[in-house]
C-alpha cells in the first residue's frame, strides 16, 4: 500500500522537464506551448545541442526528456546523447522528436531505450499525452 501511494505521488507532482531542439526557436515555441500546463509541469530548460543537454541533465535533473534527433551538432546529435543522458539521470524518461514518420527512426529510438516517439506532424495536446502516458510508466508512439 505505501509503495502504490508513493508511486501515486510522483505520477501527481508537476515533472521537471528538458526540452530540445535543433534551434531555439524550436526550444522557445515547445517551452511556449508546454507553459500554459503549470499544472503538469514544474520546470523546463530548453537545450539545442549535445553538450547543453549533457549540462542541463547534470544541473536539473529532469524527470523527462524531450529530445530532437536532429540538435544544432548534427542531424543525428539526439541519438548520441541519450546513453549519456540516461548514464546521468537512470530514472529519466526520454521522448525522442522525430521530423516525420520513419519506421526505422522509431525502431532506433526504442532500441536506444527511449519510453516515447513523437513525431512532430501531432498537435500540442498530443505532445502533452505522449508526456503523461509516458510519465505514468506508458510506452508511447
Amino acid at each position: 500500500m505505501e509503495r502504490q501511494n508513493a508511486d501515486r505521488s510522483s505520477e501527481s507532482r508537476p515533472l521537471r522537464l528538458l526540452i530540445s531542439d535543433q534551434t531555439a526557436l524550436g526550444c522557445e515555441l515547445m517551452l511556449l506551448g508546454l507553459g500554459r500546463h503549470r499544472d503538469l509541469i514544474e520546470s523546463m530548460v530548453g537545450a539545442t545541442s549535445s553538450a547543453e543537454i549533457e549540462q542541463a541533465t547534470r544541473t536539473q535533473k529532469p524527470d523527462i526528456a524531450l529530445v530532437s534527433a536532429a540538435l544544432s551538432d548534427g542531424p543525428f546529435a539526439g541519438f548520441r546523447v541519450l546513453r549519456t543522458l540516461q548514464s546521468v539521470v537512470p530514472e529519466c524518461a526520454v521522448i525522442m522528436l522525430l521530423d516525420g514518420c520513419d519506421t526505422e527512426l522509431a525502431v532506433d529510438a526504442f532500441r536506444a531505450r527511449a519510453r516515447g516517439v513523437f513525431y512532430r506532424s501531432e498537435p500540442m495536446d498530443m505532445l502533452v499525452k505522449c508526456i503523461c502516458r509516458v510519465r505514468d510508466g506508458q510506452v508511447w508512439v
